[in-house]
């Protein structure tokens, strides 16, 4: 059998207490040897302090004290040393800090032109792609003219774009202007199509309608109701599309929702909503294309207006069909029903125009009287007070109007000698008299004789006079007057120099007008694309239709 014997551990390197000035080694038969203290750092670590933070060494019968580098063993207790500095603090504990790594070699992500480092304190660094398309589009040159595509880690790529797909690259309507596309440079425009035989529009609540001097039909704008009549519910028509490929149209009124023109020699036509039968086709179901009025071939006048609809034949009878919530159908019986198909208002045969707006109607006759009817919250019946009433009711004595227009809530029409009169809700001064202040009666507007058109919108107006100047008033919040601000104008206000507009119609919210040999302008809001510029941005100045 082996002979077994004790390995004396202090016979070697103190057996690992440490100097044999400051310890003795006592071994320990099969354990680990004890180390003792001796001489002066044998009590209270010789006076040095906390043994933790001092050393004491005996040097000849005198404590030596060292303060102790706690940083050199286990990084000082601070953690990983890849993502801790330890700094050592004379007789008190270590001071950790974190290290910044993206300080060097950029954190090891790489080239920092590609890659970003982000420091995460006591972890690794996180990197992440740099988009360099975010800035200068990347170096691929002008932004309107090149695409930059980031690629992670590496160059980006760069690619001609393509102006024409969006807008027609500025160029216009695609049904009149070509755009070419250039590789780096602007689209190449050429005009396809006649832009300015243009002569009537329409505009309803958020869409627009026009006439061509070829009888064609364009609509552009909401089209959510089918009221742009193209065969779609497409929400926005930006451009002008031709509704149908007739030529005969010699027509066209925009409602709220819904739109009505003539064709042929008579022929009545409507789209749109009909949710209270204003399409007068005897149903309540919208359409998205022209629907034909009954089979009466000697229609001459119509107004499509809120939720309703009138019209006149040839005769001078007056008909009316759709919402009747106010009396605005004029039937006279108390009732005030829908009604899906046109309905003859009383027996008169001498109506020669006729107009309505949200809730009521208003017509002049063959010898120029003029008679309301329908709501009349605001006076905007012009009777001399606020009653309602579903009879039409002469406006006054007067046999000297010539033109009428019925705003939302108001009415204004022209007078022989071009004299201006308003009456109705005034709350936005779309009467123009300065103030805004209901009126119940007609109040004339100004002075001047000059007066050709007249055009009630929303809550605001717009004319044109003699000179062929173009005046707006009244709620600007969306530049519906034109006059490049948003600013509202309590009366008639000029818009721009221009002398040759010949009309102008007023929507909700936006107006067009005709000037020149035929050029059609749009401006005011343009959420729904009524402005037909292939946008949907507001526009405070007039813009062409293109």
């Amino acid at each position: 059998a082996p002979s077994c014997a004790d390995i004396d551990e202090c016979a070697t390197n103190n057996g690992g207490c440490g100097s044999t000035n400051v310890y003795t080694c006592q071994n320990q038969n099969g354990a680990a040897p004890t180390c003792t203290p001796i001489g002066p750092c044998a009590t209270n670590n010789g006076g040095c302090g906390d043994p933790t933070y001092f050393r004491c060494t005996n040097q000849g019968g005198s404590p030596s004290c060292a303060d102790i580098d706690k940083c050199a063993t286990n990084n000082g207790g601070c953690g990983d040393a890849t993502h801790w500095a330890c700094t050592n603090n004379s007789g008190a504990a270590p001071t950790c800090t974190d290290i910044d790594e993206c300080t060097t070699n950029n954190g090891g992500c790489g080239d920092p032109t590609r890659w970003t480092c982000t420091n995460n304190a006591g972890a690794a660094p996180t990197c992440t792609d740099i988009d360099e398309c975010s800035t200068s589009n990347g170096g691929c040159g002008d932004p309107t003219r090149w695409t930059c595509s980031n690629n992670s880690g590496a160059a980006p790529s760069c690619g001609d774009l393509d102006e024409c797909a969006t807008r027609n690259g500025g160029c216009g309507n695609p049904a009149f202007f070509s755009c070419a596309n250039q590789t780096g440079a602007a689209p190449v425009c050429a005009q396809t199509g006649v832009i300015n035989d243009w002569t009537a529009v329409a505009v309803g609540g958020y869409h627009a309608c026009a006439l061509k001097a070829t009888g064609e039909l364009w609509c552009w704008g909401a089209g959510d109701n089918g009221q742009v009549g193209a065969g779609s519910y497409t929400q926005r028509v930006t451009f002008a599309v031709r509704v149908g490929s007739d030529s005969n149209w010699t027509q066209v009124s925009a409602g709220a929702y819904h739109s009505c023109g003539l064709k042929g020699a008579g022929e009545l036509w409507c789209w749109g909503q009909n949710a209270y039968g204003q399409l007068g086709i005897g149903n309540k179901q919208g359409k998205n294309a022209p629907n034909r009025v009954g089979s009466a071939s000697d229609w001459t006048a119509v107004s499509a207006s809120g939720q309703f609809t009138c019209g006149i034949k040839g005769s001078g009878e007056l008909w009316c069909w759709g919402r009747n919530l106010y009396g605005q159908l004029g039937q006279s019986d108390g009732m005030n029903d829908d009604t899906t198909a046109p309905v003859r208002v009383g027996s008169a045969s001498d109506y020669d125009e006729i107009v309505g707006g949200t809730g009521h109607t208003c017509a002049r006759t063959a010898s120029n009287t003029l008679w309301c009817w329908g709501d009349n919250t605001y006076g905007q019946l012009g009777i001399g007070s606020y009653s309602e009433t579903d009879t039409p009711t002469q406006v006054g004595s007067a046999t000297d109007w010539q033109l009428l227009s019925a705003g939302a809530l108001h009415t204004c029409g022209l007078k022989s000698g071009g004299q201006l009169w308003c009456w109705g809700n005034n709350s936005e001064a779309g009467l123009g008299d300065g103030t805004h202040d209901w009126r119940t009666s007609p109040l004339r507007i100004g002075s001047d004789m000059d007066w050709t058109q007249v055009s009630g919108g929303g809550f605001h107006t717009c004319g044109v006079q003699g000179s062929g100047s173009l005046r707006c008033w009244g709620l600007n919040n969306v530049g519906q007057l034109g006059d490049g601000t948003t600013v509202r104008r309590t009366t008639p206000t000029a818009i721009g120099s221009a002398t040759d507009w010949s009309s102008v119609r007023a929507g909700y919210q936006h107006t067009c007008a005709l000037k020149g040999a035929g050029e059609l302008w749009c401006w005011g809001t343009n959420g729904s694309g009524q402005l037909g510029d292939g946008s949907t941005t507001d526009h405070s100045t007039p813009t062409q239709l293109r």
